[in-house]
C-alpha cells in the first residue's frame, strides 16, 4: 500500500493477509515508471518504461536464501536439500556458499525432488568451471555452471553435495524432506543419515528464462518464516507472495537482525544476487527498545539509499509487538515509514495484522506470539 504523495493509498480496506497488501502494493508499482539498469544487463531495476523487459533469457533467482550462521561440518558430509521453485525455465546454475572456516566441496547433483528425501529423477552432475568440486575461502560463494534441466515454477528440486569444512546456514528450519549424514552419499535414491531442514550451503538457484521482475525481501524472523521453529519455507509470507504472483521472491530474512545487520550484509546477501529487480525491507523490530526511533529511521534511510541504484525499493511499517514499553517508537517509525517520499512504496503490514482500534495488538488468529504472526497472518 501507498503512503506517499500521489500513490494509491488502501488503508481503511477490510482486513486482509500479508499477501493481499503486498500483492496490491507490488502491482500498482508495476505500471509507475523508474529508472534504472536493464536485468539482462546483469540485475538491477527494470528500463526506464517501468514496465517493459527487453526480450532475450536472463539467469534471474528462482530461490534465494540468506545464509547468515556457520555449520561446522565433522569430516566429509552429504547434505540433501529439498528446494522450490519460483520460476520456470530451461537451464539451472545453484549458488553455494562457504561457513565461517571455508569450505571444500567434492561434488555435487541436482535432480527432481521426491517424497521423504527421495530423488524423483536421475542425479545430474554440477560442475564448477568444468571441475567436479572447488575450495571456498570463509563465506565465499561458487556458482555451478549451467546443467540443462527444464522446471516449472514450484516445481520442487533435490540439490545434494558432498562437503567438508563448514558451510553457511539458516536459523529456523523450513525445509522438510532435507537430510545430510556422513559420508559420501550423494547417489542415494532415497533418505539417508537423518533430518536436517534448515538451509544449508545453498544460497541461490538461478534458472534461465525470459527476464522477469524478481523480487527480494529483507527482514528478520518475521520475513525468514519463524512461526513454532519448524516450520514450512511455502508458508512464510515471502513464498505466498510468489506463489500468488508468479514471480520470483526471494527470502533475505535473517532471524535477531536488526536493520545495521542488513547494512553490514548488503554485498554478500543482495548486491550478489543476479536479476534483482525489487526490494522489499521490513526491518526494525528488533531494533525497538535498544535503539531511539530516531536512530532506526535514519538507519533505514542510509539502507533505502544504498539500495535504491540496484532495485525498486518498498518500505514495510513494523508489525504490532506486544510490549507497551515499546508502542511509541514504533509509532514513531511507523509514521515516518509512511511519509517517506523517496521510496517506491510502503506495504502497510502494521494496518494489516494490528487489531481494528489498537494498532498494538494483533488482530485474532494472526499471532503466534508477542511478535510472530502465525500462519494465518503470513497466509
Amino acid at each position: 500500500m501507498f503512503a506517499t504523495s500521489g500513490r494509491q493509498q488502501l488503508r481503511g480496506m477490510s482486513p486482509r493477509p500479508y499477501l493481499v497488501i503486498t500483492l496490491a502494493a507490488l502491482c500498482a508499482c508495476g505500471s509507475q515508471k523508474q529508472s534504472g539498469t536493464n536485468p539482462l544487463d546483469g540485475g538491477g531495476k527494470p528500463p526506464p518504461d517501468g514496465g517493459t523487459i527487453e526480450p532475450g533469457l536472463a539467469f534471474q533467482p528462482a530461490f534465494h536464501q540468506a545464509l547468515r550462521w556457520s555449520e561446522p561440518l565433522a569430516g566429509p558430509t552429504t547434505v540433501r536439500m529439498r528446494i522450490p521453485l519460483g520460476r520456470a525455465g530451461e537451464r539451472v546454475r545453484v549458488t553455494f556458499k562457504a561457513g565461517e572456516g571455508g569450505m571444500e566441496l567434492s561434488r555435487a547433483t541436482i535432480a527432481r525432488a521426491g517424497a521423504e528425501g527421495s530423488l524423483a529423477s536421475d542425479p545430474m552432475e554440477l560442475r564448477f568451471d568444468g571441475r567436479a568440486g572447488f575450495s571456498a575461502s570463509p563465506r565465499a560463494q561458487v556458482t555451478s555452471d549451467a546443467v540443462e534441466l527444464p522446471v516449472a515454477f514450484r516445481e520442487e528440486i533435490a540439490v545434494t553435495f558432498v562437503a567438508s569444512g563448514s558451510v553457511a546456514a539458516s536459523a529456523v528450519e523450513l525445509f522438510p524432506d532435507s537430510y545430510w549424514g556422513s559420508g559420501d552419499q550423494a547417489d542415494a535414491p532415497g533418505a539417508f543419515g537423518e533430518p536436517q531442514l534448515r538451509a544449508m550451503g545453498v544460497s541461490n538457484v538461478y534458472v534461465e528464462a525470459p527476464p522477469t521482475r524478481a523480487f527480494v525481501v529483507m527482514g528478520d524472523s518475521i520475513t525468514e518464516g519463524y512461526v513454532e521453529g519448524q516450520d514450512e519455507y511455502l508458508e512464510a509470507w515471502p513464498a505466498v507472495a510468489e506463489a500468488a504472483l508468479r514471480l520470483p521472491v526471494g527470502n533475505s530474512g535473517v532471524s535477531g537482525q536488526g536493520v545495521d545487520g542488513e547494512l553490514d550484509n548488503l554485498e554478500s546477501e543482495i548486491f550478489s544476487v543476479e536479476g534483482i529487480t525489487d526490494c522489499i525491507v521490513l526491518l526494525g523490530t528488533n531494533d525497538l527498545g535498544g535503539t531511539p526511533a530516531g536512530r532506526i529511521e535514519q538507519t533505514l534511510d542510509l539502507l533505502y539509499d544504498r539500495l535504491r541504484p540496484f532495485c525498486r525499493v518498498y518500505a514495510g511499517t513494523l508489525p504490532p509487538k506486544e510490549m507497551d514499553d515499546l508502542d511509541d517508537d514504533r509509532a514513531h517509525v511507523n509514521a515516518w515509514i509512511r511519509s517517506h517520499r523517496r521510496v517506491d512504496g510502503v506495504i502497510d503490514f502494521e494496518a494489516v495484522l494490528a487489531e481494528p482500534g489498537n494498532v498494538n495488538r494483533f488482530r485474532e488468529g494472526m499471532a503466534m506470539d508477542h511478535v510472530h504472526p502465525s500462519v494465518k497472518g503470513h497466509a
